[in-house]
């Protein structure tokens, strides 16, 4: 009945649907306990209301029940048999949008063996190849479905569906202007441009799609619905071998999990309207971010321990004719690495103070400052950005970057980035610093390279690999350049609607060609080991409670890192000379011309949270807190947020 509606055979879960399954269950415990279920008519009656409140467990025992009635009647037959087909189908969906589409096949296969020319179960299996990330094989079998019934609006959905994971937009737009022939005033048709606009980033056109299908919809609720009706040749079906078993191993049936829940009652095809056009309502507002923020790490007072507050002020909007999103913002900041001693192994640890006889001063080293910068994404396949460090800082750079992110196929996505991105680790590496002894500045390091990733997702789950490269230089620092590597996967253990908990391995390498990590004159105060090796394991967990989503995790982690000996002035090969001869000349040993180096291991780790709580429909209220033990530093960030939609 479904399908003649727009709909397809699934469970949808709703808030109050809880409710209603169990009062209807509860309701069917009472007849039978008072032998109140009647015959075999009223069995299946009380059995498809069950299977529309989503207890399939409940609608399956009743349709057993009814099954064992003796010389039940060829409509009853035929009405058990559509019973048998509805169960399997919305037990298949529901473990379908769990990522198990071996047991959801289970489910479906018997009814298939009997019924192989069902385009509801037909339907079934292309979504369990649409979950499966084989769309290929989806759009194989509803283009079979639409071959019988050119008029069948809920394959054409699926067959666009896979044409967009395909990303073969030209067999998409087919699609959709074949469906627009076909049925221009259905709404459901219209509805289906307006998908593909989406999925190719024509914001302009899928508003108005919409717009004309609310139109329509409201026009064809004055009056009745048909469901085409047509025949065709049989078609083939999959076999007995479970081609979504891994090993080629049939899985088992299994009892169903939690009943799925019916929806909430309103009309199905108006409800599609209203929440396609309230997301790209979301996605095409225009907004303002405010944040407010603030970062401790530890470290030497003076040196390397940094104390940051900051703010964020952005303005975005949807450019109408191209998509995409494009944003200003101003990022007003304060860093402080407190006071710098005047001792004298202070001074050998920063600037020239080594080979410089005059004595420094204890002082406050900060820098305040603003910083610019505006930014273009469309979709997940493109970002860029162009902005500035903090005017105001010692140093000021032009910063920016780009990211390609092409879904090759829908198993496969490739991702280009290259960048320029300043380098926060310190106040000297961030801001640049200007050194007591001789009034010079350095520091203010910039990164500038490109990373190329490969993604591919199996099963639930994900797996990537790739590299970089890149350059590090600043005024009066030492270059440097960097490689790295990685790869990793990550699962989800449990996706239930909001709710998901995730796991996996990364694997991370990277190495410098130079340790510059210290903080005399042309050294750049981050950290650059010549090798860092480390596995780390995350953990996060996501969820909802009406207008309150939140996310929690930690990363718990083993490292081993190597840095080399490095030179105190590696870019000043005369106070280096200098340097050496201090060395020399200081009999106690306390005096060194180089910084040794160091091999160290052991575990890493952090915790993060983040909350957002929708305070109206257009405002909403977030924070996040961040803690992170790394190989040489400990850091901690917090972060408040107010996001408003227009």
């Amino acid at each position: 009945q479904g399908r003649g509606l727009g709909l397809e055979p699934r469970a949808e879960k709703r808030a109050g649907d809880g409710e209603l399954g169990a009062g209807a269950a509860a309701a069917v415990h009472r007849l039978a306990d008072a032998g109140g279920l009647g015959g075999a008519r009223a069995q299946l009656a009380i059995a498809s209301a069950l299977l529309g409140a989503g207890l399939e467990a409940e609608a399956a025992a009743l349709a057993d029940t009814a099954d064992q009635s003796p010389n039940l009647p060829a409509e009853q037959r035929r009405d058990l048999a559509s019973l048998r087909t509805g169960i399997a189908v919305r037990a298949a969906d529901r473990l379908n949008e769990s990522g198990d589409q071996a047991q959801a096949f289970e489910r479906l296969r018997p009814v298939l063996a009997s019924n192989p020319d069902s385009p509801e179960l037909r339907l079934a299996l292309a979504r369990l190849y649409q979950g499966a990330r084989r769309p290929a094989e989806a759009l194989r079998i509803t283009e079979q479905v639409l071959a019988r019934d050119p008029r069948d609006l809920d394959a054409r959905r699926s067959a666009i569906d896979a044409a967009i994971a395909l990303r073969d937009r030209d067999r998409a737009e087919a699609l959709v202007a074949e469906g627009l022939a076909l049925a221009p005033r259905d709404s459901r048709a219209t509805v289906l441009e307006a998908r593909v606009a989406r999925a190719f980033g024509q914001d302009s056109r899928a508003r108005r799609a919409l717009e004309t299908a609310a139109v329509q919809r409201q026009q064809e609720l004055g009056r009745p619905t048909t469901v085409a009706q047509a025949g065709a040749p049989p078609s083939s079906f999959p076999g007995q071998e479970n081609p979504f078993a891994r090993g080629g191993v049939s899985a088992g049936v299994t009892a169903p999990g939690r009943p799925s829940l019916v929806a909430l009652p309103s009309d199905p095809v108006a409800r599609d309207i209203a929440t396609q056009l309230a997301a790209l309502e979301e996605q095409t507002a225009p907004r303002v971010l405010g944040t407010v923020g603030g970062r401790s790490r530890s470290g030497s007072a003076g040196i390397d321990r940094l104390q940051e507050i900051s703010g964020t002020f952005q303005a975005s909007v949807s450019p109408g004719v191209v998509g995409g999103r494009l944003s200003a913002t101003i990022s007003p900041v304060t860093a402080d690495a407190g006071k710098l001693g005047a001792d004298a192994g202070t001074r050998r640890r920063f600037g020239t103070g080594t080979v410089n006889a005059a004595t420094i001063a204890s002082s406050t080293t900060s820098a305040s400052g603003v910083g610019f910068g505006v930014g273009y994404t469309a979709g997940d396949w493109l970002k860029a950005d162009v902005g500035t460090t903090p005017i105001g800082f010692h140093t000021t750079s032009i910063l920016g970057g780009i990211e390609l992110a092409p879904a090759v196929t829908d198993n496969l996505r490739f991702r280009f980035t290259g960048e320029r991105r300043a380098i926060t680790d310190s106040l000297l590496s961030w801001s640049g610093v200007r050194d007591p002894g001789t009034g010079r500045t350095w520091g203010g390091v910039v990164r500038t390279g490109g990373r190329a990733q490969v993604e591919v997702p199996v099963g639930r789950g994900y797996i990537y690999a790739g590299g970089g490269y890149s350059q590090y230089q600043g005024d009066n620092v030492a270059s440097n350049n960097r490689t790295e590597g990685g790869a990793g996967f990550g699962y989800p253990i449990i996706r239930d609607g909001d709710t998901e908990l995730t796991t996996g391995i990364d694997l991370v390498y990277f190495g410098f060609d130079k340790n510059l990590r210290n903080f005399t004159f042309g050294q750049g105060g981050y950290y650059s080991p010549q090798s860092y090796a480390a596995i780390n394991i995350p953990l996060e967990y996501r969820s909802r409670i009406g207008d309150l989503s939140y996310r929690v995790g930690g990363t718990v982690g083993y490292v081993n890192w190597r840095e080399n000996a490095s030179d105190l002035y590696p870019n000043d090969r005369a106070l280096q000379a200098r340097a050496v001869q201090a060395a020399a000349a200081d009999p106690t040993g306390a005096t060194v011309a180089r910084f040794p180096g160091q091999t160290q291991n052991g575990f890493i780790g952090g915790i993060r949270a983040d909350l957002d709580y929708a305070l109206t429909p257009q405002l909403s209220l977030g924070g996040a807190f961040r803690y992170d033990k790394a190989a040489n530093f400990d850091e901690t960030r917090f972060l408040l947020r107010l996001n408003n939609r227009f």
